[in-house]
């Protein structure tokens, strides 16, 4: 493998061993800015002017073969350069990608878009989707918490046998789900009455901000066990609140691929929208920027990678805002560019 850290008590050996890690470094940024450009293998030659290096063409050519042996370069055939692996891409974005200062004109561009954005939160969503798609010409995600998902409109208890209630909750947008609640003993049909009336004097018009953890009694005991049961499965079914899924662009990261069953897959997972969905999560509670190629666990994906910038309103986690593109993608300009319009898409609706 190579030592990227490398720990001696020899100064002249230290300082070789610190000079190779450097110049291997300088050598996947060249190969990767490369690639990106051009999606043509990169030769030696190529590193040495465009990385600066000094050392002879000879050892960068032993380096670059190093760094295939150790998995962070692949050689397509023989005669060829090199092009990077999901290796080589993931320590180009751990290393270097976060240090890029983004340019100033993509600062400007940002923050004049959302001074002349007017409109309801559908239409903001979709407009900042379009925004991140042509600053970077790959396709943009953005998964958004629908605020009426999570507000409870009217709950409804039903027996339906054998110890098993169904609980029916309506959403202030019009959304119905329905959860069986499993009890030893069998509620009287009185009783649901009884519970049903007492949970939605209490908590209608409640989201997961809002959800009592505990109610006072009814004063009846088989009433309150019912009435407890319920508000357990609400505050489940409310942590797991719905994000809606707006995929702009599809086709500019479909076009990035020859072969049709890629292309074919890749829009065929693009409509699956809790697939998606679930990866940002998933990306997020991990406080992943980036997943690449078979880091999703979609392997549909293997080629591509997904960056990713949450967004919030009010201090509150509110969706993300992310770039599909292949995994020969422009990091710095990714990672930049969701950064900068999903933290100015939070400020815009914070300010509505």
């Amino acid at each position: 493998m190579v030592d990227w850290t490398i720990t001696t008590n020899d100064s002249g050996a230290g300082r070789q061993g610190s000079d190779q890690v450097r110049r291997r470094k300088e050598i996947i940024r060249a190969v990767v800015d490369e690639y990106v450009k051009t999606a043509e293998p990169v030769g030696s030659a190529h590193v040495v002017r465009a990385s600066g290096l000094t050392a002879s063409p000879a050892t960068i050519r032993n380096d670059m073969a190093q760094l295939e042996q150790d998995g962070y370069l692949s050689q397509p055939h023989v005669s060829a350069g090199r092009v990077p692996t999901d290796k080589g891409y993931r320590y180009y974005v751990d290393q270097m990608a976060g240090s890029h200062v983004p340019d100033e004109g993509l600062f400007t561009n940002v923050q004049r878009f959302f001074q002349l954005l007017h409109g309801e939160l559908a239409q903001t969503l979709a407009a900042a989707s379009q925004l991140v798609s042509s600053l970077t010409q790959y396709t943009s995600i953005v998964t958004a918490v629908d605020p009426t998902s999570t507000l409870i409109k009217h709950i409804q208890l039903v027996d339906i046998g054998h110890g098993s209630v169904l609980m029916v909750v309506v959403g202030a947008s019009g959304k119905i789900d329905k959860f069986t609640i499993e009890f030893s003993d069998p509620p009287l049909e009185d009783q649901l009455v009884t519970a049903t009336n007492f949970l939605n004097s209490k908590i209608r018009n409640s989201g997961i901000e809002t959800l009592p953890r505990a109610l006072e009694s009814t004063g009846d005991f088989a009433v309150d066990v019912i009435v407890c049961k319920a508000l357990e499965q609400l505050g489940n079914t409310l942590a797991g609140s719905h994000e809606e899924l707006l995929v702009n662009a599809a086709s500019k990261t479909a076009s990035a691929f020859d072969a049709v069953e890629k292309v074919t897959k890749l829009l065929q997972t693009l409509e699956q929208e809790y697939l998606v969905v679930s990866l940002v999560k998933s990306m997020v509670s991990r406080r992943q920027a980036v997943s690449i190629g078979n880091e999703t666990g979609v392997e549909s994906l293997a080629d591509c990678a997904l960056v990713l910038a949450p967004f919030d309103v009010d201090g509150k986690r509110a969706g993300s805002i992310g770039i599909l593109g292949p995994s020969r993608m422009d990091y710095p300009l990714a990672l930049s560019t969701v950064t900068i319009v999903g933290e100015r898409l939070g400020q815009h609706l914070s300010e509505d």
